[in-house]
């Protein structure tokens, strides 16, 4: 399988919301993220296998995609100018085939382009998750050892928050 990656154009808007199906459930998402690359916040990688329609014509269909953030919420990523994978996604038909991996990259080789001595991405804490956090273990990624955070924010302890895709482990790994 042949995956191309690209940067998001806004007439791909369409392809990714086919693609991400009921994962996205804010309304216009990927509208924001556009406005966000416009605004040099962010790059929106994604990948595409290109497949021989009925008429013959190639038809492109989206197999996943990511976020390059230049501006994470996650106050020690920001204060230390790292920046932050975000919102991992390849469409089930497509995963343990290394796309995950290869969007993982297409992140590490823009922000050592950008100079960035380190990259960070966060994890959810579920079961659900097992799969990302063995990937991104075996790709250099570890903990940063400031414990679980909910919505990129500390939590104190003791305080009580639902496990779902906001509780998450945030994780570092250098570049260098």
């Amino acid at each position: 399988m042949q995956a191309i990656v690209r940067t998001l154009e806004p007439s791909d808007i369409p392809l990714l919301y086919r693609c991400a199906g009921s994962h996205i459930s804010e309304p216009d998402y990927f509208e924001q993220c556009y406005e966000e690359i416009v605004q040099n916040r962010r790059v929106t990688f994604w990948l595409f296998i290109e497949k021989s329609g009925e008429s013959g014509q190639a038809e492109r269909i989206c197999a996943g995609y990511v976020h390059y953030n230049r501006a994470p919420l996650y106050a020690p990523f920001r204060r230390l100018n790292i920046p932050e994978i975000q919102d991992l996604f390849i469409a089930p038909p497509y995963r343990r085939a290394g796309l995950a991996k290869t969007l993982i990259m297409q992140c590490e080789d823009l922000a050592r382009r950008e100079g960035h001595g380190e990259i960070g991405i966060g994890v959810g804490v579920g079961q659900e998750f097992g799969p990302a956090q063995r990937l991104y273990n075996s790709l250099g990624f570890h903990a940063d050892g400031m414990g679980a955070v909910f919505e990129r924010q500390a939590i104190l302890s003791g305080a009580l928050k639902p496990v779902d895709h906001r509780l998450c482990i945030m994780m570092l790994k250098s570049l260098i």
